[in-house]
């Protein structure tokens, strides 16, 4: 069951990332929250979790891009 936009904005906001709550629903929602094989997901907070992750990796690889770049 897709989760309701609000639920998302407190889960982000607790979690320290409240920018990344409208990217992330508005991602899922546009993908009917199925998978790329069109399988419902059953658990939303397992992807808020694994796209909090992502995020956070991406942002550590920028830092260490423009360290080396100096």
């Amino acid at each position: 069951m897709p989760p309701v936009k609000l639920l998302v904005e407190i889960y982000f906001d607790q979690k320290g990332f409240i920018g990344q709550a409208n990217a992330f629903f508005d991602h899922y929602e546009s993908m009917c929250w199925r998978s790329q094989k069109g399988t419902p997901y059953r658990n939303w907070k397992l992807l808020a979790g694994d796209w909090i992750f992502d995020f956070e990796q991406e942002r550590k690889l920028r830092k260490r891009q423009r360290e080396n770049a100096i």
